[in-house]
């Protein structure tokens, strides 16, 4: 199932098949409301499957932990944390590097469950962010990919 969206996805504007430079992706948000063993099996799979195809496209696959959801965690719910464990072992499994996005709102925010944070778009926190926090977010997401592009050529 994963194979035709993906596909489509991968594709430049004009349709073509492109080998690209480096991908950074992240799955798991809506994954969230099967607490059970059944839900991470059926996600392991899912997974598994999407590196697989996005390998295809790249030499350079990176992967982004999912960040915390408050609302779900303050209910007994650690279905982010535990999608977050087992997409660290399938892209162990995969070879694929994974950068922590979850541990660098914890660094900044404070130990999950927290209140209020600065950088989050709603009071309580949820698992959105202001414009700026988004940004702080993302510099991990910046480095990661300028970690395996050459060098820009200078003049």
């Amino acid at each position: 199932a994963a194979r035709g969206w993906l596909d489509l996805m991968l594709r430049t504007a004009k349709k073509e098949e492109v080998k690209w430079d480096v991908i950074f992706f992240n799955n798991g948000l809506h994954d969230l409301d099967n607490n059970n063993t059944q839900g991470i099996q059926t996600y392991t799979d899912n997974m598994n499957a999407i590196t697989a195809v996005l390998k295809e496209s790249t030499d350079n696959l990176l992967y982004g932990m999912t960040t915390p959801q408050q609302a779900l965690y303050k209910n007994g719910n650690s279905m982010v944390e535990d999608l977050n464990a087992a997409a660290q072992e399938i892209m162990e499994s995969h070879g694929v590097p994974t950068f922590d996005l979850y541990q660098r709102v914890v660094d900044y925010c404070g130990p999950v469950p927290y209140v209020d944070c600065d950088i989050c778009a709603a009071s309580p926190c949820d698992f959105h962010y202001t414009y700026p926090g988004s940004a702080w977010i993302g510099t991990i997401i910046e480095q990661a990919i300028l970690s395996v592009l050459p060098p820009k050529a200078t003049e």
